[in-house]
């Protein structure tokens, strides 16, 4: 009895001491200068400055990057404000250890970003005195930590809070919530969930984002605030990591194929919205989509596999699909391998009856990627990737439109038809095919240079293969009559073929200083073919190959783009709570051309070359003033430019365009309240677009050229959040109001364009709602259901003219279902895309004569995707 209570009192003393140290460590106040960088370091900062061992899973922080300090503070506090808002908190367990669990609010599945590492792996790393504990004591306090934390979850009422997302968006790891400027991030693992695979499923949940299609995956227009994809070069830029991917010239017609890439290796995709021009130069005057990959983790193992099964109403087969994704460390903490692989088989769901093929529009997208990351030294890191990602769709998802009639708003004849073939049904000679093959490798090498500057430098290449067949028997069938023929059938084909060499190097100060700053220079060289061929064939289907009737049309148009660029921006901290930042970009360019063109359509011609280089400097300037941590308001002006270059000799066309270049106005109110469970951004902008790039159809030959049309304005708000007002559930929303007008038109312009009329692909009104709710089911199982609905308005599909014909696609509402069931290794998911069946037309183009344009035989169409109802799955290890 004794004994008993000497070891009671005993071991009450010791606890009571610990307490104590543990108290006295807490309460001591260190001075902590700390910047704005990856939580890991500024923790291993804390740990070795407070002679503390830290303890965290690596899942748990990677990717996150700490806010700065500069004050005199006890650790406690500092770790405090380290994981303010992180969904992690922190628990002294004796006088030097600390370790970091997840809350248990952030415990919900709905959020958890990786699954706790298996046996075999790192479990845990401990920063500061010790370096790492042995496995078996981590991993003891670690779960102690677990299960208290498990405990006060079980007695907590309180909602969860928002999971905060950290971008580049910049070219400086930044939460995104603290980017002065209108940038969206959509996480891969959420459209895995929802089993969307194409670009144009993700614009629902990023605001002023507007996808047009063509028909198949790989073939989409993309608009972001009213900066039309109008011209065959690209208004918008795209990324992958730190490179760029697509063409920066006009004559690889870059507009119509925007980067596609399927979610499955993808960690996120950043939406910036606006000119690009000092960061990311040519090609991004509309904003940039940026697709953030998951890198290889020399840390820990592991392994995802995956597959999906889906229906589509009016189809026909099954469509399919599987994926996985393995990461191995090949020396811990030091080197590994990333490899993943994707293979999805579209069903089909429209149905040309002219051929009597059912479901004709099927497809596949499959590739696979390899990176390998390795850390020679602790202040070096290396990325090296590939990615080889293939396209191909057996037949466009056309619809043909008749019964044609035409109606008249704000002044303006537009044409229309009826599906009355079918719903989903086309009437085309020729099936058209699609297919589109990227290749793509890249080097990206960062040193933490003394003096805590960062040095950067991206590498990349790729290469991109397109073909695409188009059925243009309205065009060109009549032209046998000229030969006293019978009508017949045409084809036109375009190859194109795209290589691409980019180096940026940059260097960058440390975050959180007085004065940050980043400079760097770039260089692209692109080299690109574009083959066009135009045939005409009997009603037997037998190519007419004799002169004059062939070839109708056959053209050449090979091109070289090289760029040289230096930028660089200067942030200036003026008080804790307000900055300034200015940036700048100068860029020459330099274009070789040649056109060799033929056929009975265009007449024979000696081939023509031309060159042409400009020079562009592109400059911004923001500033951003934070009422608290958790509200900030900015303003910005910036001005982007799309490159002009030789144009081809046709009659009426002018032998070079200039560069068109827009300035945008900003001001936007990015907000976290209600303790971190509620975000509102909100922000306004008013784009001035000037000399835009439109492309002008000579009606004599049914061909186009560029001229710089005239100018236009783009003026709208758009706002987005989201609110978890208990634990578990997430609403979502946002919506976009963009009025984008063509206001003037330069002396001499053809095709009768039309001042005061909206933008084409641009629709006024836009919007989204989004729901989900997880709870458990069990110790081991999550449940989850969601719903949303997103609602587009109507826009015009050309610019409009007195010339016509003019079409407009309807405006829409869709909803979308999902429900799924997890246990943290495993999930398992349903969805139902467009549950309504809902029907519309969008994409409406006449089918019209090139040798009577008066003659229109309908309207070729392409339907939203109908009902999809789908069943996928995952598995971890």
């Amino acid at each position: 009895m004794r004994g008993t209570l000497q070891f009671t009192l005993a071991s009450a003393l010791s606890t009571t001491l610990i307490c104590m140290a543990s108290l006295a460590q807490a309460e001591a106040r260190l001075r902590f200068d700390l910047p704005s960088q990856p939580l890991a370091d500024s923790l291993r900062s804390v740990g070795s400055q407070a002679n503390l061992n830290i303890l965290f899973d690596p899942p748990l922080i990677s990717g996150r990057v700490a806010p700065p300090i500069d004050e005199v503070m006890t650790a406690d506090e500092a770790l405090t404000r380290l994981l303010r808002g992180t969904g992690i908190k922190h628990e002294f367990l004796n006088e030097a250890t600390v370790v970091l669990a997840p809350t248990a609010a952030s415990r919900d599945p709905s959020r958890q970003k990786q699954d706790p590492p298996k046996s075999g792996a790192p479990a845990v790393t401990a920063t500061g005195q010790g370096d790492r504990l042995r496995i078996a004591q981590v991993e003891q306090a670690r779960d102690a930590a677990e299960h208290r934390a498990r405990a006060q979850g079980a007695l907590a009422q309180e909602a969860a809070g928002l999971e905060e997302i950290v971008v580049t968006a910049q070219k400086r790891a930044e939460r995104l919530q603290e980017v002065p400027a209108s940038v969206t991030a959509i996480k891969g693992e959420a459209l895995s969930e929802l089993g969307l695979s194409q670009l144009a499923d993700y614009a629902q949940y990023a605001p002023g984002l507007a996808v047009q299609g063509g028909g198949s995956p790989g073939q989409a227009s993309v608009t972001l605030r009213g900066i039309a994809a109008v011209g065959p070069g690209s208004v918008i830029g795209y990324y992958i990591d730190d490179t760029p991917l697509g063409a920066s010239g006009n004559y690889a017609v870059a507009t119509l194929f925007a980067l596609d890439l399927m979610p499955y290796d993808l960690d996120r995709l950043e939406v910036l919205r606006g000119p690009q021009g000092t960061l990311y130069g040519a090609g991004a005057m509309g904003g940039l989509l940026k697709y953030v990959l998951k890198q290889a983790d020399p840390t820990a193992f592991s392994a995802q596999f995956g597959g999906e099964a889906s229906s589509a109403d009016h189809g026909g087969r099954i469509g399919y699909a599987g994926r996985a994704a393995v990461n191995v460390p090949l020396i811990a903490d030091q080197l590994a391998l990333r490899a993943s692989l994707y293979d999805k088989h579209y069903q089909g769901y429209t149905d040309n009856v002219f051929l009597g093929a059912a479901n004709s529009n099927t497809g596949r997208q499959y590739g696979g990627r390899l990176a390998l990351t390795w850390e020679p030294l602790a202040s070096v890191r290396v990325n090296l990737g590939g990615i080889w990602n293939r396209i191909a769709s057996d037949d466009n998802a056309a619809v043909t439109l008749d019964q044609l009639s035409t109606y008249t708003d704000d002044a303006v004849e537009l044409l229309r038809g009826e599906p009355t073939l079918g719903e989903m049904a086309g009437a085309n000679a020729f099936l058209q095919p699609f297919s589109k093959n990227v290749d793509y490798y890249s080097a990206t090498v960062v040193w933490d240079a003394p003096r805590e500057l960062t040095v950067t430098s991206a590498t990349s290449w790729s290469r991109a293969i397109t073909h695409r067949l188009q059925d243009t028997t309205s065009s060109y069938g009549l032209v046998p009559v000229l030969a006293d023929l019978p009508p017949g059938y045409s084809d036109y084909r375009v190859d194109l073929d795209l290589k691409k060499l980019t180096q940026e190097l940059r260097i960058a100060s440390a975050s959180g200083k007085r004065i940050e700053w980043l400079a760097g220079v770039f260089y692209t060289d692109e080299t690109s073919t574009n083959q066009q061929r135009a045939r005409i064939f009997d009603t037997d289907y037998r190519e007419l190959t004799e002169p004059p009737l062939s070839p109708v049309l056959v053209g050449s148009l090979p091109s070289t783009f090289e760029e040289y660029a230096g930028f660089g921006s200067v942030t200036v901290n003026l008080t804790e709570v307000l900055d300034v930042t200015g940036g700048v970009r100068y860029a020459h360019n330099e274009q070789k051309f040649t056109q060799q063109l033929g056929g009975l359509v265009l007449g024979n011609a000696p081939p023509v070359s031309d060159t042409a280089s400009e020079s562009v400097t592109t400059w911004s300037i923001s500033s951003r003033f934070r009422f608290s941590d958790d509200a900030m308001l900015y303003a910005k002006v910036a001005t982007g430019y799309r490159p002009g270059g030789p144009n081809v000799a046709l009659a009426g066309a002018v032998p070079s365009v200039d560069s068109d270049t827009l300035i945008s106005y900003e001001l936007g109110l990015k907000s976290t309240f209600l303790d971190g469970r509620a975000l509102l951004n909100v922000s306004v902008f008013d784009i001035d677009w000037r000399d835009i790039q439109q492309a002008i159809v000579n009606e004599a030959c049914s061909c186009a050229f560029l001229a710089n049309a005239g100018d236009a304005y783009s003026r709208g708000v758009e706002l987005e959040g989201s609110f978890r007002p208990v634990a578990g559930l997430t609403l979502g929303y946002n919506a976009a109001y963009t009025r984008a007008r063509l206001t003037e038109l330069l002396p001499d312009v053809p095709g009768g364009l039309l001042t005061g009329q909206q933008l084409p692909g641009v629709p006024e009104w836009s919007g989204a709602l989004n729901a989900d709710y997880t709870w458990p089911l069990g110790d081991r199982l999550s449940a989850r259901i969601g719903a949303g609905v997103r609602y587009v308005g109507e826009k015009n599909v050309v610019t409009l003219s007195t010339d016509g014909p003019n079409t407009r696609d309807p405006a829409y509402t869709l909803g979308d279902v999902r429900a799924g069931v997890s246990s943290g290794q495993w999930t398992v998911n349903l969805f139902v895309r467009n549950v309504t069946d809902k029907r519309a037309y969008l994409s409406q183009s006449a089918l019209q004569s090139a040798l009577d344009p008066s003659l229109i035989f309908g309207i070729q169409s392409l339907p939203l995707e109908p009902r999809v109802t789908g069943l996928s799955f995952d598995v971890s290890f």
